[in-house]
């Protein structure tokens, strides 16, 4: 690179950029540092990701005695759909299509306490990492929100995103849930 010594060797003594290369050259390696910043990750590169439904667990009397409600299980649908947006839109990973197990799915409910299962059929679709949420209703009043981030070659969970929310409508789950993914989802994942 005698060239661009040169440019530095120029700027050094004369205190300006004397030869007209040293203008490309220099403009070159700007565009070029900008061009490999910027440059998108293809899907392809991203880990792969199997997102399962969030699941809603009622511990409220309410619940106990009245058992699932038409408004929440709408809530979770809604919740779902945007769970889905939130995490494609992160650019960190490249969500698979699990669909094709729901019949499977359904019969493991509730997931977070079916010893793996979700592992083992996040691996059937190459997922790297799985993703289990439940919202814990405990009153109509008083809710959580978790989201389990783990690893499918161990099991591990790499972090485990949670947050109160106060109130049972599709506002107050939303909120809660775009707060976890913009707040709690850690960078190195």
């Amino acid at each position: 690179m005698p060239g661009l010594l040169s440019c530095v060797r120029a700027r050094s003594n004369a205190n300006v950029w004397s030869p007209p290369a040293c203008h490309v050259i220099a403009i070159a390696v700007v565009l070029f540092g900008c061009v490999f910043v910027m440059w998108p990750v293809s899907a392809g590169d991203l880990p792969r990701l199997a997102l399962f439904d969030i699941e809603l667990q009622d511990t409220s009397h309410e619940g106990e005695r009245d058992g699932l409600r038409e408004d929440q299980q709408l809530r979770l649908k809604l919740l779902n759909a945007e769970a889905k947006r939130l995490f494609e839109n992160t650019g960190r990973y490249k969500l698979v299509d699990i669909s094709s197990a729901a019949e499977e799915i359904e019969k493991f409910r509730p997931l977070t306490r079916c010893n793996g299962c979700d592992i083992d059929i996040a691996k059937r679709f190459e997922a790297e990492y799985v993703v289990l949420g439940v919202v814990h209703k405990v009153s109509n009043l008083i809710l959580e929100i978790h989201l389990y981030l783990r690893d499918t070659k161990t099991g591990q969970v790499l972090n485990h995103m949670h947050t109160n929310i106060r109130g049972n409508t599709d506002e107050s789950w939303l909120r809660g849930l775009r707060w976890l993914i913009k707040n709690r989802l850690k960078p190195q994942q």
